[in-house]
């Protein structure tokens, strides 16, 4: 059997021909002339077939090359604006006229690496203009000039015996295309213990595959691939079984590994022009159905994902015809999120697809898990551990980790564990103490939180945010609730941690209550505080709730992708009354379900996130607004008039601050000129600051306005009290006194 395959030739001033195969693998050859070209690129062709399976039919029955010029206006873009960059020039652009075997009409840009379908031969010429005029719009010098073709192009065909598919079988490791986008899952590479309570799944598992296909579907972390794993392994030993018994009967056989991993993007890598995938996945279908083996898929949402702008278009429609006929056994997993979604793009799909359902591990089957894994790791370096230790990491991770599914968070922070076993820092005996030691590092949760041994007193959460918050006594009490519901773990697991609204004017410490939950609750690691904080009034009118999932590319948004990175954090949404209403949609699936799911059946979990929105919302009602007057305001009213009642039935608190009395301004300040001493520059030489009341009072007056609160005192610190003293550092230098003492004399006094 034989195939036609299109070649362009391109020809340089320098004589040297270049051919370009325009169907298949993006291959390329040089040579002196045409003819050399095309046999070096016939050779090379010809190489793939004998060692790979091709399409039994090119995709290319007709094919016209020509040339057209389009009138082309180089640009300079610069600050997001593009200025002319001369006049226009009419640039030369090869294109193909091409039909496949159904009749279907196609135009192929190959400078610009684009491939147009053209529903009809009446919309070609516009077809082609508008895909020409849209590529070239933002065309700098240099790019025109590199997209200028030869003066000379032809198209050739080449002529090329295909191999016959049911010749030979290839063994493992062979070159074919399998080999390329696939490895085989052997017991060296894939050792882990499946653990108890998964037999019913396994031998599911293994049936559906004497059969054909699989689906294996469970939460994140549930255990999907290990479950693949251990079945991979069982057939592979039975295979081995089999081959040793036909070497004891003289017939050596060829043994081959019977399940092959993938994912989708790898069956899809490099594939450039239209048909080279779909090729590519017959080959492959092909060399499994010869070895007998079986495809496994790492995620079944990426294939109806990839390959196409739609479902029906995807890696995943492609296959369906080659599952539903037998031609290909394929094990996939999906989450039930991930299968919803499938069920909705592809539905033909999960039809064609046995589910196999696999439950977290319960408490006593984990442990029991995670006591073997740790026997097996430590055996080698002779390290031991307390009895208590697995059952405890079992607990935290359940407790603190509830973005996955157990066994998954206890396995991953046991491959922590164990991967620095032979450091020389690491001791040979583990005690729950040096757990809890790895576990808060690992997380930022204070061993406060963690070890159920330590009590933990509410006032003591109080104090501590008070010295950080001023003047806000209720708010802390509240932030301080929060922290010891954490503490006991008695808050709904399916919920985030806590989902709060602080209300009152600005500049009176709202976003530093979130800062100081924030730094108590998640701030014993090194590194950035995990505070995620959104302006809100950036999602506001038209596409907003797709502004805040996504970015221009469709991706999910920075502060989702955060989100992900650490589950355990704080979500600041600011000025929440000023999003619109698809975002606070949004907003009700996560406060109640602690989690958003996009729609492709992507999860991010908040059940281990603390959420804090802000609001000023009834805050004008006091007419001196960041400064106490003496005036009550109910926020949980206007709270209630403002927003939708299920927004406000998910409030775990409407927490109001109060404003700013003489008193705690004046705390606030001293608290400032505190943290001022903190400051390198002073520290380093051991320089003690201490100032007048004077300069507090002053200070205090001078940095508070009543509409802003204490926000600006800052600012006024830094010009009043900070650029003077640096004056007076640098001209003193060594010679100043090691005790400096600050005044207000109309001016910053320095003694």
């Amino acid at each position: 059997m034989f195939i036609r395959l299109p070649v362009m030739l391109s020809f340089a001033n320098s004589g040297v021909c270049v051919a370009q195969l325009l169907a298949g693998p993006a291959y390329e050859a040089l040579g002196a002339s045409a003819e050399q070209a095309l046999r070096t690129l016939k050779n090379r062709v010809r190489r793939t077939v004998k060692t790979n399976h091709w399409a039994a039919n090119s995709i290319w029955a007709e094919a016209e090359l020509q040339t057209r010029s389009f009138p082309v206006r180089p640009v300079v873009v610069h600050a997001d604006r593009r200025f002319p960059a001369g006049p226009k020039v009419d640039l030369p652009v090869r294109y193909l006229k091409l039909e496949d075997q159904r009749g279907e009409l196609y135009c192929l840009l190959p400078d610009f690496g684009e491939i147009l379908y053209c529903p009809s031969a009446d919309l070609f010429r516009s077809t082609l203009i508008e895909a020409v005029r849209s590529m070239t719009a933002l065309m700098t010098p240099g790019q025109v000039r590199r997209m200028w073709p030869p003066k000379q192009t032809e198209l050739r065909w080449l002529r090329i015996k295909l191999k016959d598919a049911g010749n030979g079988r290839l063994a493992a490791g062979g070159d074919g295309k399998l080999s390329l986008v696939a490895e085989p899952i052997t017991a060296r590479q894939f050792s882990a213990h499946l653990g108890g309570g998964r037999e019913a799944a396994k031998s599911s598992l293994e049936d559906c595959l004497k059969r054909g296909s699989a689906l294996v579907v469970g939460e994140s972390g549930a255990g999907k691939t290990v479950l693949i794993s251990a079945v991979a392994r069982q057939i592979e030993e039975e295979r081995r079984r089999k081959a040793k018994a036909e070497r004891a009967r003289g017939q050596p056989p060829v043994r081959t590994p019977a399940v092959w991993s993938t994912s989708g993007g790898r069956l899809i890598a490099g594939m450039r022009y239209l048909g080279q995938w779909q090729e590519r996945l017959e080959t492959v279908v092909a060399e499994l159905a010869n070895l007998d083996g079986i495809l496994a898929v790492d995620n079944l949402l990426e294939l109806v994902a990839v390959g196409g702008r739609e479902p029906r278009d995807s890696l995943a429609a492609f296959l369906i015809p080659f599952i539903r006929g037998g031609r290909l056994r394929m094990v996939a997993e999906a989450t039930p999120t991930e299968l919803d979604a499938c069920r909705r793009l592809l539905p033909a799909l999960v039809d064609a697809l046995p589910q196999v359902v696999l439950e977290p591990m319960s408490v006593e089957h984990e442990t029991e898990l995670v006591r073997h894994t740790l026997k097996n790791r430590f055996q080698a370096s002779q390290a031991t551990f307390d009895p208590d230790v697995p059952r405890l990491i079992s607990r935290l991770c359940r407790q603190f980790q509830r973005h996955s599914a157990a066994p998954g968070p206890a396995m991953h922070f046991v491959d922590e564990l164990t991967s620095r076993r032979r450091s020389a820092d690491t001791p040979s005996h583990w005690t729950t103490s040096l757990t809890l030691g790895k576990f808060s590092k690992r997380t930022g949760l204070p061993i406060t939180l963690l070890d159920d041994a330590q009590t933990l007193a509410k006032s003591t959460v109080i104090d501590q945010l008070s010295r950080e918050v001023i003047g806000q006594t209720a708010a802390c009490t509240t932030a301080a609730g929060v922290v010891t519901r954490i503490k006991s773990a008695v808050q709904d697991p399916g919920r985030p941690f806590a989902c709060m609204l602080f209300c009152g004017p600005t500049g009176v410490g709202k976003t530093q209550l979130a800062k100081s939950l924030t730094q108590f609750l998640f701030g014993a690691s090194e590194g950035k505080q995990p505070l995620t904080r959104l302006d809100m009034s950036e999602f506001a009118g038209l596409a907003a709730g797709h502004r805040f999932l996504s970015d221009a590319e469709g991706q999910p948004t920075t502060w989702i992708q955060q989100i992900r990175t650490r589950p355990l954090s704080v979500l600041l949404l600011d000025e929440i009354e000023k999003a619109s209403s698809e975002v606070f949609d949004i907003l009700l699936s996560l406060l109640d379900e602690g989690r958003l799911t996009d729609r492709l059946g992507r999860v991010t979990s908040f059940r281990t996130t603390v959420i804090i929105m802000t609001s000023n919302l009834g805050s004008r009602q006091s007419t001196s607004l960041g400064f106490g007057d003496g005036q009550s305001i109910d926020y949980a009213s206007e709270v209630r008039r403002s927003f939708r009642p299920e927004f406000f039935n998910r409030l775990d608190a409407v927490v109001p601050f109060v404003p700013l009395d003489r008193t705690a301004v004046r705390s606030i300040t001293e608290k400032e000129l505190n943290d001022l001493k903190k400051r390198e520059g002073l520290e380093r030489y051991g320089r003690d600051l201490c100032w007048t009341d004077r300069l507090l009072d002053h200070l205090a007056q001078d940095g508070f306005d009543a509409r802003l609160g204490a926000r600006p005192l800052q600012r006024t610190i830094e010009t009043v009290v900070v650029s003077p003293l640096a004056r007076w550092l640098v001209e003193h230098g060594a010679s100043a006194s090691q005790r400096i003492e600050l005044d207000w004399d109309g001016k910053l006094v320095v003694k």
